[in-house]
């Protein structure tokens, strides 16, 4: 006995499965095509849940298509509901309700905070003022080189004290802060893994009684 083929609710179901903003990529005429059945069809299994698309909805699901980046606010790179609006020729408020219509997320709901978003314009703008900040910088460096020598070994004695995780002694079982330092001179000259130097000095007169 043969499979019954799927009905036409079962394949508008997965169809539906497979593209939950069917809008934006599909008309109603080729939701209709995809499902083997009329737009009528698909208006009468939808019910309710079926809305109408106006032109332009049409026109922002078009253009997210081909401009991915409209679908995130400006300041994470993206595109301003006026920009895109200015593109299309069309208001702002109405961008935004076309957005809502078609399931899209709100630039609202992705604000950052002030911090973050103070951060990533300053990111910005030394992207595209990267050549002259770093012209300023190495110009400021050979007239204040004192200063410059003072300002590295602060970094360095910084970043050597940051800690990366906590480790124990191989000696004494101790738990301690291992730091960038501490990692540095275990990959580079293969120190031990060891809390002070007392334990350094007795894991290697360990090493050399195992050795003879």
């Amino acid at each position: 006995m043969t499979p019954e083929a799927p009905t036409a609710r079962e394949r508008l179901r997965e169809f539906l499965r497979q593209h939950p903003n069917p809008c934006v990529s599909f008309t109603g005429q080729q939701i209709a095509d995809e499902i083997g059945v009329s737009r009528e069809r698909v208006r009468q299994l939808m019910g309710g849940s079926y809305k109408s698309v106006t032109a332009s909805d049409y026109l922002v699901a078009l253009f997210v298509r081909h401009r991915p980046e409209a679908q995130l606010p400006k300041h994470l790179g993206g595109m301003s509901h006026k920009e895109i609006g200015k593109e299309l020729g069309l208001g702002t408020q109405t961008i935004a309700n076309a957005f809502r219509r078609l399931g899209l997320v709100s630039h609202s709901q992705l604000h950052l905070g002030v911090r973050e978003q103070n951060r990533i314009a300053c990111r910005r703008y030394y992207q595209s003022h990267k050549e002259q900040h770093n012209a300023w910088v190495g110009a400021w460096k050979e007239a204040n080189p004192e200063k410059t020598r003072e300002i590295d070994r602060t970094a360095k004695a910084k970043w050597m004290g940051k800690v990366l995780r906590m480790e124990h002694c191989i000696v004494c079982g101790a738990e301690f802060p291992w730091t960038q330092g501490r990692e540095q001179g275990h990959r580079v000259a293969g120190r031990r893994i060891v809390c002070r130097p007392a334990c350094g000095r007795k894991a290697a007169r360990q090493e050399r009684a195992n050795h003879d």
